[in-house]
C-alpha cells in the first residue's frame, strides 16, 4: 500500500513540473510547424522569387511521391520582382490538397490558387532539382489581388496584414508605423521593390501611408503607431516564471509528504 501510494505522489510531483515547462513554453510542443515567419520583409529575403502572376490552369496528382495528392497551377508571370523569372514566362507552382479517388483532400495552411486568380507570389524550389515551384512558409507567401465594390484593384495577404514604416518629421522617430489588410496595388508595387531594394520596409513617400479606399470600409483596417514597438505577449515573463515556481514547490511537497517516496521499499 505504501509503495502505491509512493508510486502515485511522484507521478503527481511529476505531471506537475510537466505541466509548468509546458504551460511555459519550454516543452517540444509546436503549433505552428508549417510556418516559417509571418513578417513580410524576412518572407521576401528567403524567396527566391517574387513574382506577378495569373493562374492559367490547374492539373492534380493524386499518387504523388509525398503521399498526397498535389495540386499544380500552371502560371503566366505578369511582372518581377525578384529572381529569374521574366516576364511573359510560364512557370508552374505546386501545393498540397486536391482530389483523391472520392474525396477532396485539403491541407490548412495551403495556398489556394484556381484558373483565372491574380496574385503576387513569394516562391521557392521544394527540393533540388524539382520542376515545379511552391509558395514560401505557404498561404503567407500569398498577395491576393482582386477588386473591391469600387472597382478598385487592391491585395491582401492571405494569412496576415501588410507592416511598414513612413517618413515622418513629425514622428520622434523619424517615421511612423502603419498596419494595413488591404492595399492599392501601387502601394504595393512601392512596398515591394523597396523590400527587394533596401531589406527595409521603410517608405519616403508620405502618401504611402493613406490607405486604399475600401467600399464599405472595414473597421480597424489602418493603425498608426509613432515607432517600432517590441511585440507584446498575454502573459508576462514574470508571471510565467512565478507560476513554474509555485507549481514545482508544490511537486516538491508532494514528493516530501511520505518518507522516502523516491525509492523503493
Amino acid at each position: 500500500m505504501k509503495q502505491t501510494l509512493v508510486r502515485s505522489s511522484s507521478a503527481i510531483a511529476l505531471a506537475l513540473l510537466a505541466l509548468a515547462l509546458r504551460c511555459t513554453g519550454s516543452g517540444n510542443e509546436t503549433h505552428a510547424a508549417t510556418r516559417l515567419t509571418d513578417d513580410l520583409v524576412e518572407l521576401i529575403r528567403m524567396a527566391s522569387a517574387v513574382v506577378e502572376v495569373s493562374v492559367l490552369r490547374t492539373a492534380y496528382q493524386e499518387q504523388s511521391a509525398v503521399g498526397t495528392p498535389l495540386t499544380v497551377a500552371t502560371l503566366k508571370v505578369k511582372k518581377a520582382y525578384k529572381g529569374e523569372l521574366p516576364a511573359g514566362a510560364e512557370t508552374t507552382v505546386e501545393f498540397f490538397g486536391g482530389p483523391q479517388e472520392a474525396h477532396w483532400v485539403v491541407s490548412p495552411g495551403q495556398p489556394q490558387l484556381d484558373p483565372g486568380d491574380s496574385a503576387i507570389l513569394l516562391l521557392t524550389r521544394p527540393r533540388e532539382g524539382s520542376a515545379n515551384w511552391r509558395v514560401l512558409g505557404g498561404d503567407v507567401g500569398l498577395i491576393t489581388l482582386s477588386r473591391n465594390e469600387a472597382g478598385e484593384c487592391v491585395a491582401g495577404r492571405a494569412s496576415g496584414q501588410f507592416d511598414y514604416y513612413v517618413r515622418d518629421g513629425a514622428s520622434t522617430t523619424g517615421c511612423r508605423r502603419v498596419t494595413s489588410s488591404v492595399l492599392g496595388t501601387g502601394q504595393l508595387e512601392e512596398l515591394l521593390t523597396t523590400i527587394v531594394r533596401t531589406g527595409r520596409p521603410v517608405l519616403e513617400n508620405c502618401l504611402s501611408a493613406s490607405p486604399v479606399q475600401v467600399w464599405p470600409a472595414p473597421a480597424a483596417t489602418l493603425s498608426h503607431q509613432s515607432a517600432p514597438a517590441v511585440k507584446s505577449h498575454s502573459t508576462p515573463l514574470l508571471s510565467k516564471l512565478l507560476f513554474v515556481f509555485v507549481l514545482t514547490t508544490l511537486a516538491w511537497f508532494i514528493s516530501c509528504r511520505i518518507p522516502g517516496s523516491f525509492s523503493r521499499h
